[in-house]
């Protein structure tokens, strides 16, 4: 009976440090998850940082050619000059789609962000 007490003291331990180890172990691969996790989440922010910015740069060029436009529109009328032919008007409902494109992909880039961060 006395050795087997002391062959399970003699278990005990080795099954001990086993479990310490193992417990190490998965802190450390944890650890690195973590680690990883938090670095493919900045690199999300900063890439939709940028997005936003290429999105907003889009906007306020397509704002300035319809501007421009209007200001041009307006000044043939001035001059007296028929004002929307046909390859006009396409071109004003391109830019009109392309606007409603841009602002419903910030919309969904936002939605995506919203998204992430939960």
């Amino acid at each position: 009976e006395r050795k087997k007490r002391l062959d399970s003291c003699q278990f005990f331990p080795l099954i001990w440090i086993n479990t310490q180890a193992e417990l190490e172990s998965f802190k450390m691969e944890y650890a690195n998850t973590r680690l990883e996790c938090n670095a493919a989440d900045e690199r999300a922010n900063i890439l939709a940082s940028k997005v936003i910015g290429l999105e907003e740069k889009a906007s306020e060029h397509l704002w300035l050619n319809l501007m421009v436009y209007q200001s041009h529109l307006r000044h043939l009328k001035l001059k007296g000059v028929a004002v929307l032919g046909f390859p006009t008007l396409i071109r004003v409902v391109v830019h009109i789609l392309f606007i409603c494109l841009v602002f419903l992909f910030q919309l969904i880039s936002m939605l995506v962000l919203i998204q992430m961060q939960q």
